[in-house]
């Protein structure tokens, strides 16, 4: 079994056409039939059915397809990793929990490797071997992916001096079971803290505003329509000046680096993690 051999293969698989790999690879199409019989041969079995100037990739075929092309492109990967200087490609990222923390340092990445792009989500992903990185908090479900702690941060009550109970030295169950809340749209993570507190001090939350965007969580603060419990480290410095923090117990948010158990990294995804936990 041979690396071309493979990557006519490959390329037969999505073109099913042979006279169009062989057009790429700038060979005769007997070359490209007679290879990928040789590999049937070797596997012992048919990875196409073979009809009248067709060909269709079977289900055997297409079992080996997926895992191939997979071989292909770590090798494609592993290739680029040997030179250290040549830092480029695509980093593609799911960013559940601190937005601005990994945006920061996706812009201070960008100034020194201007060759490597980012795609960023954030939402809810459909499969996680669609990302490179996941950033998460416990909520998030990662069977079978490696999880390792970024940031352990403290969540506090953010509210608008305005409000009577921002003067209060020591805030209490009564105080806060009267009070409207504000909080992401569930399932978020801000949603799931706020209910948790609330419901380990004896009460469910009065949640009356709720925004898809962090921005709009921290403007109805600002404009006094409620109280949030929000997260120390990745929201610092995002407030107006009228908002006061409480912390009510030892209410903590941990946010981890979630990636595949596969050991291989390319070196930008390294280095972009390496990165993320060494700024803060």
């Amino acid at each position: 079994m041979e690396l071309l051999q493979l990557k006519y293969f490959c390329d037969a698989a999505q073109t099913q056409n042979f006279s169009k790999t062989a057009a790429k690879y700038l060979v005769p199409p007997s070359n490209i039939s007679q290879s990928i019989s040789r590999l049937e041969a070797e596997l012992n079995t048919k990875l196409f059915d073979r009809g009248a100037n067709k060909i269709r990739l079977n289900k055997k075929g297409e079992e080996f397809y997926i895992r191939v092309s997979r071989a292909l492109s770590l090798i494609e990967e592993a290739k680029k990793c040997i030179n250290h200087d040549d830092i480029r490609g695509e980093i593609r990222l799911c960013v559940r929990t601190n937005r601005n923390y990994v945006s920061a340092v996706a812009e201070k990445f960008k100034l020194i490797y201007p060759d490597v792009s980012f795609v960023i989500s954030h939402n809810e992903p459909d499969s996680n071997a669609d990302y490179d990185i996941i950033i998460a908090d416990d909520t998030f479900k990662c069977d079978n992916m490696k999880k390792e702690l970024l940031v352990r941060e403290d969540i506090v009550l953010a509210i608008n001096k305005n409000n009577p109970i921002a003067q209060k030295e020591k805030l209490l169950k009564t105080d806060l079971e009267k009070q409207k809340f504000i909080t992401i749209s569930p399932p978020g993570n801000l949603y799931t803290c706020t209910v948790s507190i609330c419901n380990q001090m004896g009460f469910e939350p009065d949640i009356s505003f709720q925004s898809d965007d962090p921005y709009y969580v921290r403007k109805y603060l600002k404009l006094g329509w409620g109280i949030a419990f929000v997260p120390s480290f990745s929201w610092n410095g995002l407030f107006d000046s009228n908002i006061v923090f409480k912390k009510i117990g030892n209410f903590k948010r941990d946010t981890y680096i979630i990636r595949g158990e596969n050991d291989f990294l390319p070196k930008r995804v390294k280095l972009f993690a390496d990165m993320l936990k060494k700024l803060h």
